[in-house]
């Protein structure tokens, strides 16, 4: 991973300092969870990226120095937003910006 993360879940929990296992634990919990409007965020430890990960599949991308550029993808199901999750968690926030804003679901598996 690029750089250390924490994960806030809207069903009121937070972890700092967060592993790739537990990051992939908690996308599980989420796809699990039964509130329609199930979410977490998983950002950076710099304050630069945020990744928010909805349970009907939708994602949004904010990053910046003020947090004010925003970007939003759907995926068809699971497999392919653990894969966006993935690429948030491994590879630069340049690339990932570039993939996920512009054609990312494309290449999913």
């Amino acid at each position: 991973m690029p750089a250390g993360f924490w994960i806030e879940t809207n069903w009121g929990e937070s972890f700092d300092e967060v592993t790739e296992k537990e990051i992939t634990l908690i996308l599980q919990n989420i796809f699990k969870n039964k509130k329609s409007d199930a979410a977490f965020w998983i950002g950076d430890n710099e304050g630069l990226h945020v990744l928010e990960i909805h349970n009907d599949f939708n994602l949004y991308y904010t990053y910046g120095e003020n947090m004010d550029k925003r970007l939003t993808a759907a995926a068809d199901g699971i497999v392919q937003c653990s894969y966006i999750v993935n690429m948030f968690i491994s590879e630069n926030f340049l690339l990932f910006r570039n993939r996920f804003g512009k054609d990312c679901l494309k290449f999913l598996p």
